[in-house]
């Protein structure tokens, strides 16, 4: 126990062996002295999920809350409560009040161009997408991404990640035909510039095969699906939510595709790994 007393240790990350498992106090007190490992581990440099991620976030909002708004470490904060909030909660309500609080502050503070406000505005709009009434979304991806073509260039990965992100916003606004192409178009040029086994790669390969299943088109849904699935595993492990939201989306397209006992068995250990990670 040592350090970490009565306190149970928690797998934390995706090193391997007991590296992997660690006491949630004692990686609060070690992020006293690397302000990155607040959200991600120092060794595999996976960002940390469930209980530990709203953990360590919750510690470093804490402490750094009665500053001014314009604090960049409180910024920082905030930012990395709001994701915890909206990954590991589910409290998509309290953080889209953090994350557009943040976005103010950096508008005002650091412009409308600035990296880190257009970063703010991509978590903003991924966590509206979760709530029903978000009327100013759209307008919010748009801008995102003529923001990112006009600062950063056309390929960018920053680009390329506001075009996924416009894509989905289509989506969730039935703009299907308007969708296609720039989830195409995105999946294209992060396979070329950053490797199929990037993880922004893994997310356009999710949007496009989730966006042909919206279209009922199955046949070019499975096999991007199927590579989500396989490459997430691979490289983030079996356990990390993206895997687990890899495997609902292609447990969804089976049962689709008629072949519910299948999909059935990967739904069951979707929801089983979600129940373990949730209740870390």
């Amino acid at each position: 126990e040592g350090a970490g007393g009565d306190e149970p240790l928690v797998r934390s990350c995706a090193c391997r062996g007991q590296a992997g498992f660690a006491h949630t106090r004692c990686l609060i007190a070690s992020a006293q002295h690397d302000w990155r490992s607040w959200w991600a581990c120092p060794t595999c440099k996976q960002n940390y999920t469930g209980g530990v991620q709203i953990a360590l976030a919750r510690a470093w909002f804490a402490q750094v809350e009665g500053r001014s708004e314009d604090d960049d470490e409180r910024l920082s904060a905030a930012s990395c409560l709001a994701q915890a909030l909206h990954q590991s909660v589910g409290d998509f309500e309290g953080a889209q009040r953090l994350f557009a609080g943040v976005l103010r502050v950096q508008r005002r503070t650091k412009g409308d161009d600035n990296e880190a406000t257009l970063t703010s505005i991509f978590s903003l709009v991924n966590c509206q997408r979760m709530l029903r009434d978000a009327p100013d979304n759209l307008a919010l991806a748009e801008e995102a991404l003529k923001t990112a073509r006009r600062v950063k260039g056309a390929v960018h990965h920053q680009t390329l990640n506001a075009m996924s992100l416009l894509a989905e916003v289509y989506a969730d606004n039935d703009k299907l035909s308007q969708a296609l192409p720039l989830a195409r178009k995105s999946l294209y040029w992060k396979r070329l510039t950053l490797g199929n086994d990037h993880f922004d790669t893994l997310i356009s390969i999710a949007g496009l095969g989730a966006l042909y299943s919206d279209l009922n088109d199955l046949r070019k849904a499975q096999p991007l699906l199927e590579e989500d699935l396989a490459s997430s595993r691979r490289l983030l492990g079996a356990g990390h939510p993206s895997t687990l939201t890899s495997m609902s989306n292609l447990a969804t397209l089976r049962c689709d595709q008629g072949h519910k006992e299948e999909g059935l068995e990967l739904m069951k250990a979707a929801v089983q790994g979600f129940t373990k990670v949730l209740g870390a």
